[in-house]
């Protein structure tokens, strides 16, 4: 039988191991039989296993399930749990002993995540030869485990790739130099989820997802600092998977997965982590002898320490820093307890996190998890962290740990729940705040999240009716106010939204979202002038809010001042470097200045920082189009199955591409889809006003009109006025587009729109000319259609 790992005080058989369960802190011992008890401490409890799978040891009061199972949980460790289901596939163990082993795991799996557990963790786990699947599976299902029983299915799956993930992996090693950290490095791609990515793409004989293995890969800050030259180890190492693939025939198929761009800035070699598990080992034997006070001459001191990192962080002497939490560290040790310290270092991360030094936040964190691994704030605030970074698949993990660790608490569950819904998994998004609000009625948090999951997935109706629960329950709260605003503003219902945004500026005068939203619809309604005044007062009262300063240079971008906009966003960049959406709106500017090359730039560096940018991902792929590189578009995006509003653009701007392509039918099929079931009113009507637009071209002019005539009895965009007259006029109705056209005007609008305006005019005499050469209506016939064409592009 294979060597098994003592579980956390439960009891599972395994050859002379020991498990010590103490007030703060579990740990394995190794030794033979009863000799291990000699490392036993007073207050600690010994569970001594012998290979006879006889208890030596353990007092009747913890023979209960329920405390074994809170005891393991604190282990908090994957690779722990994964090896407690490992040992209920040994075939050498009895029934019961199997049975435990899942009915312990069972919990410990989030609903959801067996699979990608399996996946990640397997890697630094294998499953061994002899394990007995079957046999685990079925005892799982006889215990209702059905979390395990997911497990084990996806056990299966992986187990034929994992050879070969194994084979490739030291092969590769082995041409390294000595010094190589191969070990670390595969830990870091396992918690990364690249190796689970390899391992699936070796399942589905996906050559395309393992050969962009990595680009991913290098942009993983963690990998850079471990390997000098990680791409060139990583295409190495890519290129033997798809070698592997090669030899055994697999051809190339399907989808690319996602990238998940995660990074792991924890260190196992830190010697702060060291000093603080000395420090605890040694506190927990000098608990009952010395008890520590917290005097009043201690706090002093040690809020002057807290005072003086902070301070060093920003003032970028970091060596200083590290060296004052060093000695903080030590102070707090020899002075007072850990979980005093563990208290100490959080507050400290919370200050660095709130300062924009999100990487020592993170680190400072890991370090209050070792002086109390039962302290709230460092798991939560790890997460919090991972969180801002864009970390997301580790910041998910770190709530699912955190909702285990401290299920009566809300917090961590509305974290999970905003992970996920930032991840674009909408779904489960929603699941998890309505598990919140179930659990936690009365939490304004928890009601305004489950709203705002039902508007990203286009339930608006649903959405509106929750921000209205929340606004009758909460009144004062200014978040479910602004979120009903947002709603109304997404249904196209302008004038309530802006009704809504202005009731909430008079109650809430100092809010700056309330103030920022307002300014919005004031633009989506056309009144220019007006937004731009909202916005510069709002940058005026809060020069400091990004939102503000990118409203105002959109809606100069708006008004066709680009040059100012181009200046606004600049200046936005330039104080703001990692702000995604100042580094779109000047990449969208450059576009609509002509600068096309530096556009695309500008749009591939975001989406080399950002790569989950739904915005600057559809802002290229519009690009692309308008230069004629469709064919890249539309193997990008032809697998997009739309669900939430960026998605349904990709959609649109897919058409838009086989528009240029000369194919017409697959970009009927796409409007005709979005036309019918897009569900964000704006977004729809991109469709609507795209199949006016081919209706025209293929001589269906009144069918055309008849689309656009709702949208023109409101506040018509300019692209609609345009696509409305040019219906109109094409299908004889000259004095009806003349009158269309009028609503133009001159002031504020863009020169693209009065160029097209002109164009139309003399295409078809709306002014009384008389019938032009059939040369000339030709090359007006091709401006306007190139002009509405980039309409459209830009609309979207």
């Amino acid at each position: 039988m294979h060597e098994h790992l003592i579980q956390g005080g439960f009891l599972v058989p395994g050859a002379g191991l020991a498990m010590v369960v103490g007030p703060d802190r579990i740990k394995v011992l190794r030794g033979v039989g009863a000799n291990a008890l000699d490392d036993l401490r007073p207050g600690e409890i010994g569970l001594i296993l012998d290979s006879g799978h006889e208890v030596h040891q353990i007092p009747s009061r913890h023979r209960n399930l329920d405390w074994v199972r809170a005891n393991l949980r604190r282990l908090g460790d994957g690779e722990t749990l994964l090896r407690l289901l490992l040992q209920g596939l040994d075939h050498d163990l009895s029934e019961r002993s199997r049975k435990w082993s899942i009915d312990l795991a069972e919990p410990m799996l989030t609903s959801g995540a067996a699979a990608d557990f399996a996946s990640r963790r397997l890697l630094g786990c294998p499953v061994p030869e002899d394990a007995d699947l079957d046999g685990g599976s079925r005892l799982a299902r006889s215990a209702n485990c059905s979390r395990v029983v997911a497990l084990y299915a996806d056990m299966v799956r992986l187990r034929p790739a994992l050879a070969d993930l194994h084979d490739a992996w030291k092969a590769t090693c082995a041409n390294q130099t000595p010094d190589f950290p191969g070990q670390a490095l595969r830990r870091q791609l396992i918690d990364a989820g690249i190796f689970e990515r390899c391992a699936r793409s070796l399942m589905a004989r996906d050559r395309l997802a393992i050969s962009t293995l990595p680009l991913d890969a290098t942009l993983l800050a963690s990998l850079i600092g471990a390997v000098q030259q990680p791409a060139k180890f990583l295409v190495g190492f890519s290129n033997m998977l798809i070698g592997k693939l090669s030899d055994k025939g697999n051809s190339v198929p399907i989808d690319s997965v996602e990238k998940e761009k995660n990074k792991d800035s924890e260190r196992d070699d830190d010697p702060i982590i060291s000093l603080i598990q000395n420090g605890v080992e040694e506190a927990s034997l000098s608990q009952r002898e010395t008890p520590r006070t917290y005097s009043g001459d201690l706090i002093e001191k040690i809020e002057n320490q807290k005072k003086n990192i902070v301070k060093e962080f920003a003032r970028g002497r970091e060596e200083r820093a590290w060296r004052f939490v060093r000695e903080l560290v030590e102070y707090q040790l020899a002075n007072s307890r850990p979980e005093h310290l563990a208290k100490s270092l959080c507050d400290i991360a919370a200050r660095l996190n709130g300062g924009f030094f999100a990487d020592a936040a993170l680190r400072i964190y890991c370090y209050a998890r070792e002086a109390n691994y039962n302290e709230y704030f460092p798991l939560v605030g790890r997460a919090e962290v991972l969180k801002a970074m864009g970390r997301l698949g580790e910041a998910l993990a770190a709530y699912e740990d955190a909702v285990a660790q401290f299920p009566n608490d809300v917090v961590p569950r509305n974290g999970r729940a905003e992970a996920l819904k930032a991840m674009g998994r909408l779904g489960e998004a929603l699941a998890a705040y309505e598990d919140a609000v179930a659990q936690f009625p009365n939490d304004v948090v928890a009601r305004n999240g489950r709203a705002e999951a039902l508007k990203a997935m286009g339930r608006l109706g649903e959405a509106l009716a929750a921000y209205e629960d929340g606004v009758a329950q909460f009144p004062n709260d200014v978040v479910a106010r602004n979120g009903r605003a947002e709603v109304l503003k997404a249904m196209g219902r302008l004038g309530e939204a802006l009704a809504a945004y202005e009731d909430a500026v008079a109650q809430f005068p100092n809010d700056v979202v309330a103030r920022n939203g307002r300014a919005e619809v004031l633009k989506a309604m056309g009144r220019l002038g007006e937004a731009l005044a909202a916005y510069e007062d709002a940058v005026a009262q809060f020069p400091n809010d990004v939102v503000a300063r990118n409203g105002r240079a959109e809606v100069l971008k708006a008004m066709g001042r680009l040059g100012e906009a181009l200046a606004a966003y600049e200046d936005v960049v330039a104080q703001f470097p990692n702000d995604v959406v100042a580094r779109t709106g000047r990449a969208e500017v450059l576009k609509a200045m002509g600068q096309l090359g530096e556009a695309l730039a500008a749009y591939s560096d975001v989406l080399a920082a950002f790569p989950r940018q739904e915005f600057a991902r559809n802002g290229k792929a519009s690009t692309l189009v308008s230069i004629g590189r469709t064919q890249e578009v539309i193997e990008d995006f032809k697998a997009i199955q739309p669900i939430t509003r960026g998605d349904w653009i990709s959609c649109h701007i897919l058409a838009m591409a086989y528009l240029r392509s000369e194919a017409p039918e697959e970009a009927r099929h796409l409007l005709e889809m979005g036309a019918e079931s897009c569900p964000f009113p704006d977004c729809h009507w991109y469709f609507a006003m795209t199949l006016a637009y081919l209706d025209v071209a293929h001589g269906f002019s009144g069918q055309a009109a008849q689309r656009l005539r709702p949208a023109m009895a409101g506040s018509p965009t300019a692209a609609t006025v345009i696509l409305f007259s040019h219906a109109l006029a094409a299908s004889g109705n000259k004095r009806d587009a003349a009158t269309s056209l009028d609503r133009l005007g001159s002031s504020h609008v863009p020169a693209q729109v009065l160029s097209l305006k002109d164009a139309l005019t003399k295409r078809y005499g709306l002014r009384g000319h008389g019938e032009l050469p059939k040369a000339q209506r030709e090359a007006l016939d091709k401006q306007i259609a190139e002009g509405e064409f980039a309409l459209l592009l830009e609309a979207a």
